[in-house]
């Protein structure tokens, strides 16, 4: 049986998302200037949601596991311990 290498796999998923953005450009060279106007939009607020929310994991990232130490329990087990507590009250 012929397996192709994750390369292969990366350079289809490519190919085919490329036949998408082109199918889009075709479809959008019929719209209207409100329209496409409409459409850049959208895709500028998506786009600056998406780098904002990286930029904030990326500065959030240099906190991961500063408070190791710091209380006496391990923070996991503690957030367990109050869910059972919680189950058991309700």
């Amino acid at each position: 049986m012929f397996r192709a290498s994750p390369r292969v796999f990366i350079f289809v998923q490519k190919i085919r998302e490329m036949s998408r953005v082109e199918t889009v450009l075709a479809q959008i060279e019929t719209w209207e200037q409100p329209e496409i106007q409409a459409l850049y939009q959208a895709l500028a607020r998506r786009l600056a949601h998406d780098r904002t929310a990286a930029q904030t994991l990326k500065r959030l990232e240099k906190y991961v596991g500063k408070g190791k130490g710091i209380w006496p329990i391990d923070a996991q087990a503690h957030v367990n311990q109050l869910r059972q507590d919680r189950a058991l009250v309700v």
